[in-house]
């Protein structure tokens, strides 16, 4: 019969044992055939069985157990004495997933173990005396001196039939892996190498199987180091093992390159949270060391539309160009690298059932906030002021030299990198110059006042303003106002106040009732830039912000919300004071009246009033300055 015909056969009375409960005589006849082909082919059917649940591992047990010849032998003691080639599967089956002992004995006192530990089958004798040393391993916690005569030894095997022992006593609760993690931390050599530090520089061939259920089953972080400060991470990345090299260098990466920052991934605190998005800092394990791509910034974007907004205007072509993880190459940037951090690639994938949409940027260093906090020069070192502003100017023209505006600069946009350059970040509200701005949150204190007027006044109906009007008038005309006296002359006051703040709303909701003013001032110039530019330039040349924000740039009192969509230019009584007070230059009052110049134009009220390009603005005293 053919061996195709002998297995239907073989299969048909598997099935047929599966189906009445006749173990017994057909595993001892499996089990006394020469070949052994049959006995492994069972063992497939009966996993399968208990995985579907037809039968159950205590229906095995009980045949193992009730089913013994005249000499007391059970299954296990006639599998262990065999030759059969599946004797080892047998016992291992039986040992691991129907938790049969292998202290059983026969009528003369013999375990399975001891008939296993003789047999002349190498592989199962390996199993069985590691068996026999499990126990002893597992109460007395001599892990290290065990696994470590695993790994010095010849028989390479012999780790990985351990690596298996070890999982099933976990899947048995006899140990746990924190007891496991405990010793590994706790035994190591002289020279502080861990188990694994010791696997890697071995070169075991079984190195990388050994890493893995130590790093994914018992959670031994990669980056434990021994008394050189050599990581297991480093060592493994070295090694002339391919496969551990590669493993070693994209475990727990995210999205397998990137080594976040705070050593939890994604968990690890952002350097900047946003409603929009989260950047954290990362490097890129797949670089070399000292390249200077090695270390980057991740841009996680929440929204897709916010993610489409970013890439297309940070690139010379389409997106669709360039596959998600591929480098874009140089000059494929729209701006250049002297004014702007680059994009280095784009991840657009689906990871875990959700969308990742993420921007990998070089590195760059404080932002223009964290410089003025912590480093004190705002109001005094004019020349550190004259450089920040004059290298921010350059990097904004540069971005409306090519067509578009930032439309978000704020200090937290503005990166100080570690040659000491100054350059832009954040491109997710940029436009192409008389393009329509996006309708996505902005950082409120950083609108320039036309815009602001649109998008942070309460927008009423013409006619509820008017009986607004109506109302305070005849309040006012109903009131018997005496001028000698204090309290009625408050209340004028006040009532006056009311008129003026309504027919000035009454008059900007005719004006804007005009479709055509809208979308104008909803269209993208350059003044509006230019606004943000000058309240940078306050903030260094005063030492305080002209409008109070949060760390989202949004405003944090609504006096100054107000301040701006009723802005009517900078009054002199008002900051003067403040320019360089604290400032001990020669040129003090030279630079203070150029400053104030300066400030003057760019946050004028009437964006026509302006600079109108940035060019101009670098050509102002202040800017062309030598120092």
């Amino acid at each position: 019969m053919r061996d195709n015909e002998l297995f239907q056969s073989h299969l048909d009375e598997a099935i047929g044992v599966i189906n009445n409960g006749a173990w017994s005589n057909f595993l001892w006849d499996l089990i006394s055939r020469d070949s052994g082909k049959f006995l492994g082919q069972t063992l497939l059917i009966l996993r399968k069985q208990l995985d579907i649940g037809s039968i159950t591992q205590l229906d095995l047990l009980n045949v193992a157990m009730t089913s013994r010849d005249e000499n007391g032998r059970t299954l296990l003691h006639v599998a262990a004495a065999s030759e059969n080639s599946n004797a080892l599967s047998f016992c291992q089956f039986y040992a691991d997933e129907i938790d049969f002992n292998l202290k059983t004995a026969n009528n003369s006192g013999r375990t399975v173990r001891d008939i296993a530990c003789a047999s002349a089958n190498v592989e199962l004798s390996k199993w069985a005396k590691l068996c026999w040393n499990l126990e002893d391993i597992i109460n007395n916690g001599v892990w290290f001196s065990f696994t470590f005569t695993l790994i010095i030894g010849e028989d390479a095997n012999l780790l990985t039939l351990f690596l298996h022992i070890l999982q099933n006593a976990l899947d048995k609760n006899r140990i746990t892996e924190s007891e496991i993690l405990n010793v590994m931390l706790k035994s190591r050599e002289e020279n502080e190498n861990t188990l694994i530090h010791r696997v890697i520089m071995q070169g075991h061939v079984h190195a990388l199987p050994f890493c893995e259920f130590f790093t994914n089953v018992i959670k031994f972080n990669l980056d434990t180091v021994d008394n050189l400060n050599r990581t297991v991470r480093h060592i493994a990345c070295a090694s002339k093992n391919t496969e551990l090299s590669k493993w070693a260098r994209t475990h727990e990466m995210f999205l397998g390159r990137y080594e976040i920052e705070g050593g939890k991934g994604l968990r690890s605190d952002p350097v900047h949270r946003s409603e929009r998005s989260s950047v954290f800092f990362a490097r890129d394990v797949t670089k070399k060391e000292r390249d200077p791509h090695q270390y980057v910034a991740l841009k996680l974007i929440h929204e897709a539309t916010n993610f489409s907004t970013e890439l297309e205007a940070r690139l010379k072509c389409k997106s669709y160009l360039f596959s998600s993880g591929q480098d874009i190459g140089h000059g494929k940037n729209n701006y250049e690298d002297d004014h702007v951090i680059p994009l280095l690639r784009y991840h657009k994938e689906r990871s875990n059932s959700s969308n990742i949409h993420c921007l990998v940027m070089l590195k760059g260093g404080k932002n223009l906030s964290q410089i003025i906090e912590t480093e004190r020069i705002a109001g005094w070192d004019t020349q550190k002021l004259h450089i920040y502003g004059k290298y921010l100017g350059r990097a904004i023209e540069h971005i409306h030299n090519r067509g578009y505006i930032h439309a978000d600069i704020k200090p937290r946009n503005v990166i100080r990198t570690s040659n000491g350059y100054i350059k832009l970040i954040d491109f997710s509200s940029s436009v192409n110059i008389d393009a329509h701005l996006t309708d996505k949150s902005v950082s409120s204190a950083f609108l320039c006042p036309e815009l602001a007027k649109i998008k942070l006044r309460p927008q009423k109906s013409v006619e509820y303003l008017k009986s607004k009007l109506e109302e305070i008038k005849k309040r006012r005309k109903d009131s018997s106002v005496l001028k000698n006296e204090s309290d009625n002359k408050l209340e004028l006051e006040r009532m006056v106040e009311d008129v003026r703040a309504v027919k000035s709303n009454i008059e900007y909701s005719m004006l804007i009732k005009e479709e055509s003013l809208v979308e104008s001032r909803y269209k993208a110039q350059r003044q509006m830039d230019i606004w943000g530019f000058g309240l940078i330039i306050y903030y260094l040349y005063t030492g305080k912000p002209l409008f109070f924000y949060d760390l989202e740039g949004r405003f944090v009192n609504e006096s100054d919300k107000k301040g701006l969509t009723d802005w009517n230019g900078l009054v002199d009584d008002d900051f003067t004071h403040l320019v360089l007070k604290d400032c001990h230059d020669e040129n003090k009052n030279i630079i203070k009246v150029e400053a104030i110049d300066f400030l003057k134009k760019c946050l004028h009220k009437n964006p026509q009033e302006r600079f109108q390009t940035m060019i101009e603005a670098l050509r102002h005293p202040l800017l062309i300055r030598i120092y």
